[in-house]
């Protein structure tokens, strides 16, 4: 059985209600995403589709200025995001939303989107 919670150095990701676990591919995918924005223009906005606990976004705020929109599909996944972009320490620019990305009436635009193709199994 898994943990409940993942810890990283500067940040927790709770993950109990979610269905997208924490994973090592998500883990590398954030790294290098996170690393490859460094060496480019930072982005001012991005969008993380099917944030599932937020891991990708936590993990761009950590390494870059931008303010991280996000979009889960899955409420107990949602709601677990929202809890984990709450305590971390860049809450202020950090938001989630549950709702399916197809039919989300977005007011923003971003200069970069992210998103973990992983799926969880279901159908």
């Amino acid at each position: 059985m898994s943990n409940s919670w993942f810890q990283f150095k500067q940040f927790r990701v709770e993950q109990g209600d979610s269905a997208m676990k924490v994973c090592t591919d998500a883990c590398i995918q954030g790294a290098w995403t996170a690393r490859h924005l460094q060496s480019s223009p930072h982005p001012e906005r991005i969008l993380d589709i099917g944030a599932g606990t937020g891991l990708l976004g936590l993990m761009l705020a950590q390494q870059t200025t931008s303010i991280i929109h996000a979009v889960e599909l899955d409420p107990a996944s949602a709601r677990q995001g929202m809890v984990n972009f709450g305590s971390s320490p860049w809450a202020t620019r950090l938001w989630l939303a549950e709702g399916d990305i197809r039919t989300f009436k977005f007011e923003d635009r971003y200069d970069f989107i992210i998103s973990n193709p992983r799926s969880s199994g279901k159908t």
